[in-house]
């Protein structure tokens, strides 16, 4: 089974809930949080959610991969979450250059369902070892050895196809704070970040946008603050000198790459990424110069459900920092890079972040404190890259009804699961049901 919500199911319960939050906008005293809490539990898609669950299903580990003095030469080293050469989607999550003697320290992202990972080393020579490494202290270590490498070695060339990367991926809901229909397809971001050193390459992918309404997006780096940075650029462009006409909205009021003080409530750097997602995937403008807005990668061409909808190529652009420190640039994995989506609600403008940064006040202020909204319930998910999210109006799962239903349903493996324990059905997002998801 599945379910499939529409904007009709929830109208109702948003009716309610704007009522609410319209008082509180008049005066935060008369908030009342516990009617909030309730509404919001009525409308999301599962029962009794754990209290204390972050909705994260990705977490990050150092590498202390060591070279001993008899490798001749510079060796490439990668961190890969299968074995290499067991087929073309072994995904790698950490990679550098070391010199003989030196190590690879750095940190990398990864489902919280991985424990074994793969050490490849391919020396100046082509060779190339790879070994089975577990975690251990939050560390993935071992110790190679120039020896091995000439004796046992297997070439590879060094001319090797560049591997998928492993990536962050954001899946959000819109419509915070008010009910949604939970198929958090309503803007996808993947990050993947590379750090060797104090350099910092992080490409940044919009795959889908499942909402009508402008919405636009940056990334806070928690932990990072301007002083640290020595140099930023950015190679590609969403939306900011291509052309996005002049009827959409500067909801971040900048061109800059981080945003100035002014428009930062933090002290971390903000990312600016686009003020129009639509914009950003399809650059595509109406007769009447308005944007032209669809649902975007969200449901295959062909299929029934909601309209306008295209299917088209997702847009990478890519950010290089030069850091001041090591510390600095370590701090670009799952737990401190907060994306998070923008979009107009109840008449004002509000952030979206993930539950480990949902209080967070980064250009926006809520309509009340932050505390108001401190429940257990979830307008994120931070997921693997390669989570296949809900096609447009499925719900990721539900056991409403005392049954299972939407995209991730399988018993001992659901959603509903995991939401409801966070220790339990921990590799739910490997149990899509293939045709409710995109």
């Amino acid at each position: 089974m599945y379910c499939k919500i529409t904007r009709y199911t929830i109208l109702a319960a948003a009716v309610l809930l704007l009522a609410a939050l319209s008082t509180a906008c008049k005066d935060k005293e008369f908030f009342d949080k516990e009617n909030y809490e309730n509404i919001v539990g009525d409308g999301f898609p599962v029962t009794e959610v754990d209290a204390e669950h972050l909705w994260t299903t990705v977490t990050s580990a150092l590498t202390d991969i060591h070279l001993d003095e008899e490798y001749e030469g510079n060796s490439f080293v990668e961190v890969y979450l299968k074995h290499p050469s067991s087929d073309n989607t072994a995904l790698q999550a950490a990679s550098g250059t070391v010199a003989p003697g030196g190590h690879l320290r750095t940190p990398f992202s990864f489902p919280i369902t991985q424990n074994i990972f793969y050490v490849a080393v391919t020396d100046a020579a082509g060779r190339r070892v790879v070994k089975t490494c577990g975690l251990n202290n939050g560390t993935v270590s071992q110790t190679f050895r120039g020896a091995e490498s000439k004796a046992n070695g297997t070439y590879v060339g060094d001319a090797q196809p560049v591997p998928p990367r492993f990536g962050i991926r954001y899946c959000f809901e819109s419509d915070f704070p008010l009910i949604g229909d939970y198929d958090f397809n309503d803007v996808v971001l993947t990050l993947r970040p590379y750090v060797e050193g104090r350099t910092v390459r992080l490409d940044v992918t919009l795959d889908a946008v499942g909402m009508m309404p402008q919405v636009a997006a940056a990334i806070r780096v928690q932990g990072v603050r301007h002083g640290d940075v020595v140099a930023v650029s950015r190679e590609g462009d969403f939306d900011t000198n291509n052309g996005r006409p002049m009827s959409s909205f500067n909801i971040i009021d900048t061109k800059e790459i981080l945003l100035p003080d002014n428009l930062n409530h933090t002290s971390d750097i903000v990312i600016y990424l686009f003020n129009d997602a639509h914009w950003a995937l399809l650059k595509k403008s109406e007769t009447n110069g308005n944007v032209s807005r669809a649902y975007c990668n969200t449901q295959h061409t062909g299929a029934d459900g909601f309209s306008p909808s295209v299917e088209t190529t997702p847009v990478t652009v890519t950010y290089r920092f030069e850091l001041a420190s090591e510390t600095a640039a370590n701090r670009f994995v799952a737990e401190y890079l907060d994306a998070f989506i923008i979009e107009n609600s109840n008449a004002s403008y509000c952030e979206v972040h993930t539950t480990v940064y949902k209080n967070a006040e980064v250009i926006y202020s809520y309509f009340n404190d932050p505390e108001a909204y401190d429940n257990p319930y979830t307008w994120a998910l931070q997921m693997p890259s390669t989570f296949r999210y809900p096609i447009e109006g499925t719900v990721v799962g539900s056991n409403r009804k005392e049954v299972y239903t939407g995209a991730y349903q399988t018993p001992g493996h659901s959603f509903p699961e995991w939401a409801r324990n966070r220790n339990e059905a921990t590799d739910w997002f490997d149990y899509p049901d293939p045709w409710h998801v995109y």
